[in-house]
């Protein structure tokens, strides 16, 4: 695949991986890695969500994830250090197919030459636990590009990552079956919201929905019961309440304000065993590790689509298309490797590039 890709991973100090540097290779289009249990396989993928995660909660390293040797002491206090480091590669510049989409300014001011084989950039993340004298301690890391081949490079050649920056390479994790019910839930809210922020939502829709929640609104308030519940309510908070702010409690079904409702979008599925509509949440964690590659295949597709110009509806604006996708399956034996909607080859289209990596037990 001759378009910009993750050449290779480098660690440190990172969960099971100890203080001695390791690399590990990754392939242009669909790279596998197998072994037996506890080698690490998880943690090699857990260390590129901390660089290119979709939610802060998958960017954040915590206490946990600093390396603790078989025979280190739990309860050492000593200051603890690991580091994350990808090199991105970019053949398109070598053999002269790049695009504006695929090499972003800050790719182009990061770029290191090399002989004879295409340009990189190297992102790397350090992160330190010191003891602050709280039970958990305090961690503190930092993104940075670095514009030297040399392996300790020095406080000059380091450059923080702006912002918008991480955003120009995305994971999408999917775990093993085992575990995936947190976390898909909150990455799967993260990128339905990623496209209904998107939205040009018409005035028509709008002045709809307005008028539809406040008749059930009004519906809703008017029956007997809950206007029973309402005024017991109010007359008990009055008793204990006497601000001027936050007065009059009373049960509302739907919000009146546009923007509220459509927060509240959730998705449904016909038809489940008793023959009504149901939500995420009652799918087995198997369904749900599904569904987010769904998901996220399905918000790759669309933003390839509002790129070329073929879908109506979106703001170009609100919708920042990566550079660079990354689909990371744990286990897809469990739930995906025979479903025909499974990636076996890199999709890309011009703007938008992706690499698939699927980890398994030996």
């Amino acid at each position: 695949m001759n378009l910009v890709r993750i050449e290779s991973v480098s660690l440190s100090g990172f969960r099971c991986f100890g203080p001695n540097p390791i690399t590990v290779d990754v392939s242009a289009e669909i790279t596998t890695i197998v072994g037996p249990n506890a080698a690490g396989k998880t943690a090699l993928l857990h260390a590129m969500l901390k660089l290119f995660g979709v939610t802060r909660a998958q960017r954040t390293i915590l206490r946990s994830d600093f390396h603790l040797g078989p025979d280190d002491d739990p309860e050492n206090r000593d200051s603890k250090y690991l580091f994350i480091e990808v090199s991105i590669a970019f053949p398109e510049l070598k053999n002269g197919t790049a695009t504006a989409e695929t090499i972003a300014p800050s790719f182009k001011h990061m770029l290191i030459d090399r002989a004879e084989k295409p340009p990189i950039c190297r992102m790397r993340l350090e992160a330190q636990w010191d003891d602050d004298g709280t039970v958990e301690g305090e961690v503190s890391q930092e993104l940075f590009w670095v514009d030297t081949l040399d392996e300790q490079p020095e406080n000059d050649k380091r450059h923080p990552v702006a912002v918008a920056d991480r955003g120009l390479i995305q994971l999408y994790y999917t775990p093993a079956s085992r575990d995936a019910a947190a976390q898909t839930r909150a990455t799967t809210g993260a990128l339905a919201a990623r496209l209904l922020r998107a939205i040009e939502w018409s005035s028509d829709t709008e002045d709809a929905v307005q008028e539809t929640t406040e008749s059930l609104t009004a519906a809703f308030e008017d029956e007997s019961a809950i206007a029973a519940i309402t005024k017991a309510l109010q007359t008990r908070w009055s008793d204990l309440h006497d601000e001027v702010v936050d007065t009059n409690p009373r049960l509302s079904l739907v919000s009146r304000r546009f923007e509220d409702v459509v927060n509240k979008i959730a998705v449904v599925f016909e038809q489940g065993a008793d023959g009504r509509e149901r939500g995420i949440e009652a799918l087995s964690d198997g369904q749900q590790s599904l569904f987010y590659f769904a998901l996220a295949a399905a918000v790759f597709d669309l933003e390839r689509e509002v790129v070329a110009g073929s879908v109506e509806g979106f703001r170009d604006n609100a919708l920042r298309i990566p550079a660079l996708s990354i689909f990371a399956l744990e286990e897809p034996e469990n739930h995906l490797l025979n479903r025909p909607g499974f990636p076996r080859h890199s999709p890309s289209s011009g703007n938008n590039v992706s690499h698939t990596l699927l980890e398994t037990a030996a």
